[in-house]
């Protein structure tokens, strides 16, 4: 026979029965009583149900020896005739709820003494559970289950790399009680109430299970493929710009964009993590869109056309200056992956981080590390699965190859080893197909036009300028560019000129040759075009600017509104 059996089987038959309904305990299956009696989540979870008062009385049974009357315990709390039957009936309640029970005895001059006893089990739960100052920990195997701690996983790892014990205390919302009573069945950590007013639901960290953890992380860490984004961010940003003039773009009534039309094209982000939600974000702090008249969303011209004479390292510096307000939790974390030699895990991250004066959230971390990568400060390491765990300063060095085949696919080997301009050249003029530990990009007459739009404005010769740089590359390589490779190209570049229209009088400037076809397919559309020089037309008829480039955009031609 069990001790709680024992104890229970001294009590009147009206509360044994009050206590195995309350438990939910088949009646006389002791063993299955004392089994949920015992588990400290189980207890924690009913301790949470108890008012103020009622938590406060367990604690004190909790913590005490000796055993105690019911008028003593009600005594501590309350002060009156009325204060102390009011305890009484929190006292009363407990016994109902099957924490504690009362045996009378009769005192000194025949007077009724009810003593107040704890469950030797539930005692023993509640010892773990009111725990502050010793970190007493549940009994717990290296084995765990990965998908139950896996969005708070960065936080374990990094409060165990940082020396710390208790985490997300319910009070503050960071995690729910089922959460922590999940990783508490888990063996990561175990659950506790954190004894203030009012009390709340916190986990301590059971550190063996969680060096396991981090381990197995350390294992996984010497086998990451780094990827690095270089200037993926402005090519992404012009990708989305140039495919919001091809599509209507309408403002929702919730104040939201329908992108819908943006994930069936060919040109998605490339950057990791990157939407086109946040490349509209994004486009608009750069003053790069607006909404035209229809509600649309529409380039805002003569902004473009200033973004376009930019060099990429400008353009950049610009998009830097859209996280102005992150920009010194930037530099905190760029010197502390500086500071070390080689990957630093994410938890190891956090963890240094928050050794200065600013204290980061996990999602603090997460956030300035994808700008990093954005900006192409960094490099991430992934793992299998797709997660960021490590993270690197950038690393350039190491055989690299340019590989132009006669399909016009360009394959670079060691893609991080490149310069990041010549990058941002390729992913200008060629459609990027795969971005792993090689990146393998696709020349076309159409990503040619499309390279032609962002570059022509700063490059005059564009295209002088990136063949020279491609074939730079692959001769380092070992490969010359082969000669019907830039022949192709120069003739996709040439054949798609760029019209330059200035509103102010609406003129329009552009090849002769091409000038005096446009003149007639605009008449079709109800436009009239004036030649006034050779390579120079004016606009005659009332038109607005998104008609005018769109009627050019359709018959192959950048537009440039200056």
């Amino acid at each position: 026979m069990t001790e709680m059996e024992t104890e229970i089987k001294k009590l009147p038959a009206d509360v044994m029965k009050s206590i195995f309904a309350t438990w939910g305990v088949t009646q006389q299956h002791y063993r299955e009583l004392e089994k949920k009696a015992s588990d400290p989540v189980e207890v924690l979870a009913r301790f949470a149900e108890r008012d103020e008062t009622e938590r406060r009385m367990l604690m004190i049974l909790a913590s005490t020896a000796h055993e105690m009357e019911s008028g003593e315990l009600a005594a501590r709390f309350d002060s009156g005739a009325k204060k102390t039957q009011e305890s009484m009936n929190h006292i009363d309640a407990l016994v109902g709820a099957g924490f504690i029970y009362l045996h009378r005895k009769r005192g000194r001059l025949n007077q009724v003494e009810d003593k107040v006893f704890l469950f030797p089990v539930i005692r023993q739960a509640l010892s773990v559970l009111t725990v502050r100052d010793k970190q007493k920990l549940s009994p717990a195997s290296p084995v765990f289950e990965k998908t139950i701690y896996k969005k708070y996983e960065r936080d374990i790892l990094a409060l165990y790399e940082a020396g710390g014990s208790f985490i997300y205390h319910h009070g503050n919302g960071s995690m729910p009680v089922a959460t922590i009573a999940a990783l508490a069945r888990a063996g990561i950590l175990s659950a506790y109430i954190y004894d203030h007013t009012p009390p709340s639901v916190c986990g301590v960290l059971n550190h063996p299970v969680v060096a396991a953890i981090e381990r197995r992380e350390k294992t996984i860490a010497a086998r990451l493929s780094f990827v690095h984004n270089h200037y993926a961010l402005i090519n992404d940003i012009e990708r989305f710009l140039y495919t919001v003039e091809e599509h209507r773009i309408r403002k929702l009534k919730n104040g939201a964009f329908d992108f819908s039309l943006l994930e069936k094209s060919e040109y998605m982000p490339v950057t990791p993590g990157m939407t086109n939600a946040v490349l509209h974000s994004l486009a608009a702090l750069l003053n790069l869109v607006c909404l035209n008249e229809d509600n649309e969303l529409a380039l805002n011209y003569e902004r473009f056309y200033d973004w376009c004479r930019k060099d990429v390292k400008e353009k950049m510096d610009e998009v830097h200056g859209c996280y102005r307000d992150r920009l010194v939790d930037i530099e905190t974390l760029k010197e502390i992956i500086d500071s070390h030699q080689g990957p630093l895990g994410i938890p190891s991250l956090t963890a240094e981080a928050n050794r200065t004066l600013r204290k980061y959230t996990a999602a603090d971390i997460a956030e300035i590390c994808r700008l990093l990568m954005w900006f192409g400060d960094v490099d991430l390491g992934i793992d299998e699965a797709g997660e960021t765990v490590s993270i690197r300063s950038h690393e350039r060095g190491g055989d690299m190859k340019c590989l132009v085949n006669n399909n016009f696919e360009v394959v670079l080997i060691n893609p991080g080893a490149f310069d990041a301009e010549f990058l941002y050249l390729l992913a200008s003029m060629a459609r990027c197909k795969d971005r792993g530990e090689i990146f393998t990009f696709e020349l076309s007459e159409e990503s040619v036009l499309r390279g032609k739009y962002f570059l022509g404005a700063f490059y005059r010769e564009a295209m002088d300028y990136f063949i020279e740089a491609l074939a730079a590359r692959a001769a380092k390589g070992g490969k010359s560019l082969a000669k019907n490779i830039e022949t192709t190209l120069r003739r996709w570049y040439d054949r798609h000129p760029n019209a330059f229209v200035r509103m102010s009088a609406v003129v329009i400037e552009l090849k002769r040759e091409r000038l005096d076809e446009i003149v007639h397919v605009a008449q079709k559309e109800g436009i009239t075009i004036a030649p006034l020089a050779p390579g120079y037309a004016l606009v005659t008829t009332p038109v607005n600017k998104r008609k005018l480039a769109k009627l050019l955009r359709k018959e192959k031609i950048n537009v440039y509104f200056i």
